[in-house]
């Protein structure tokens, strides 16, 4: 079974740097604290597709490469 949510924290190659959203003070989700970048997946989305989707909404940037290294 596929979770509901999928995320992502983002790491720099270059630099090791990790990257994590910071939400805003009416957010519906979360408000006013440091999340991971992410959502909820469609129906027939996998996780990665997931991420993929809502880094190109929350931030406009569609990575040339993702990879899952935990399933929580």
């Amino acid at each position: 079974m596929l979770p509901a949510y999928a995320c992502a924290i983002l790491r720099c190659a270059s630099t090791g740097a990790l990257f994590v959203e910071e939400r805003g003070a009416d957010a519906p989700v979360a408000p006013s604290r440091l999340t991971c970048f992410g959502g909820k997946r469609e129906r027939d989305e996998t996780p990665l597709d997931a991420v993929r989707r809502e880094l190109v909404e929350e931030m406009g940037w569609r990575p040339q490469a993702l990879r899952q290294v935990v399933n929580l």
